[in-house]
């Protein structure tokens, strides 16, 4: 792989940096992470390659094997790896993230901070990394397949990095260089070698208006490199471990329908049609199929046969290999907890993989804002706040804090329960207007008539 110190190496030389810049990638599109990360995207959009790819074959008497264009063919390709990547990001972060100091939030993008790092999580864990830039007081997301971090040699940190994008084989290749002191812009028109579009400039500029017809602009970078990763649980993409399993569960669906759709597997048994050959039984079947008749001799018969679909069997079957997905993702079947009637503390129970994912989750998030508060000049001891998106009945978390009001007391019971609600972003404007609320009320009361003074001007 390619690192830091393999960049800072060629940088003197223009010709050996833009041969660095296009071996790295090339290294990149090849390495086994970028390859299962492509999969696990294709499963993420619902597509199965191999089983789109697969042909049914059937062999002739000479051995010869042909394209069989009569039996069902289904290609079913079920989408739970989309449902339980985004169960588990929307449980993670469906509330956001909230910080006890509102301008944090809003010098890392307001309200569009939520949106951009589920988007960063979905990629994590579709890939194995999810990138965002900071810049300009926000994050941007950055595509795991198109962006290649240089990290140091020695501590592993990212200093550098390659983003890249090619439309097609036949189209220009955009490049982008980021350095700790900037960034430089490159393309590669096919046939041609890589050349410089814009010069290598700061990540960000500030104009100092001294005069009327004059402007004066300082460019400037940040403390460390704004490309900041956010890392799956074990460093892997969520494809490692259960791809297997995706495709077992899309071939034996697929099997299953096309067992029934051969109508329970019927066959015919023919007697003294011993002259027949292999093209007059076939065209026995399909005048069959079509007047639903049947032509017997004196002392022919044609009698059918059925073999039942072991349709219990493969049920059974594809529930333990469904329940393997689910275990194996730490996610929660919901049909499971739907279909009968489940006590509170069983549904708990069943949300106790998805708990400890979260919880995982949660320690990568943060380490993630972490360093995206380095780059921004935010202190790393900032607190934030992420409350999981909870659908199952909180009423005993609600009632136990209620309870506790004597001891937590007005703004902590309050704070409390905006999380368990999913509401900690409002918790400022609530407290707020809880305070505003009473300070009224106080004023009413002092203002309102007495019993003695009730009857003056009378």
């Amino acid at each position: 792989m390619k690192t830091y110190q393999d960049l800072e190496a060629v940088k003197g030389n223009e010709t050996e940096l833009k041969n660095f810049i296009l071996s790295a990638i090339t290294e990149y599109i090849n390495s086994d992470d970028y390859k299962i990360a492509t999969e696990s995207e294709l499963y993420y959009k619902n597509r199965n390659p191999e089983i789109e790819a697969t042909e049914k074959i059937v062999y002739d008497l000479n051995g010869l094997a042909h394209k069989d264009e009569f039996s069902p063919n289904s290609k079913i390709k079920q989408n739970y790896y989309f449902i339980l990547i985004n169960q588990a990001v929307m449980y993670t972060l469906g509330n956001g993230i909230a910080f006890d100091n509102e301008a944090t939030k809003e010098k890392l993008g307001g309200d569009a901070l939520d949106s951009v790092t589920r988007k960063i999580l979905t990629d994590a864990m579709i890939s194995k990394v999810g990138w965002g830039f900071y810049h300009d007081n926000k994050i941007d997301y950055i595509p795991y397949r198109r962006f290649l971090g240089l990290p140091d040699e020695f501590d592993g940190s990212i200093k550098a990095g390659i983003w890249f994008f090619k439309i097609d084989n036949n189209k220009p290749l955009s490049v982008i260089l980021y350095e700790l002191d900037g960034y430089t812009k490159y393309r590669q028109i096919p046939g041609h070698d890589l050349e410089i579009v814009e010069p290598k400039r700061a990540y960000k500029s500030i104009a100092n208006v001294a005069e009327v017809d004059r402007e004066d602009i300082a460019f400037l970078n940040y403390p460390s490199f704004p490309i900041v990763p956010l890392h799956n649980i074990n460093d892997q993409s969520s494809f490692v471990g259960v791809g297997n399993i995706l495709k077992a569960l899309d071939e034996m669906l697929s099997k299953m329908v096309d067992n029934v759709s051969q109508g329970d597997l019927i066959y015919w048994v023919l007697r003294n049609y011993g002259g027949m050959s292999e093209n007059d039984a076939e065209m026995f079947v399909n005048r069959l199929v079509k007047s639903h008749t049947v032509q017997v001799e004196d002392d022919g018969d044609a009698t059918p046969h059925q073999i039942e679909v072991p349709y219990e069997a493969s049920e059974a079957t594809i529930a333990e290999v469904k329940k393997a997905l689910f275990d194996g993702m730490m996610g929660v079947d919901t049909a499971q907890i739907y279909s009968g009637n489940t006590t509170a503390t069983a549904i708990n129970a069943a949300y106790e993989n998805l708990n400890i994912k979260e919880a995982l989750l949660e320690y990568e998030i943060g380490d993630f804002l972490r360093r995206i508060f380095k780059v921004a000049g935010i202190p790393e001891t900032e607190s934030f706040h992420i409350t999981p998106m909870k659908t199952i009945n909180n009423q005993a978390d609600v009632q136990a804090v209620i309870a506790a009001y004597s001891i937590l007391g007005d703004e902590a019971t309050t704070k409390k329960l905006c999380e368990l609600f999913g509401m900690i972003d409002s918790f400022e404007e609530i407290q707020r207007s809880k305070i505003a609320d009473g300070y009224n009320a106080f004023n009413s009361n002092e203002n309102a008539p007495t019993s003695e003074n009730e009857g003056e001007g009378e």
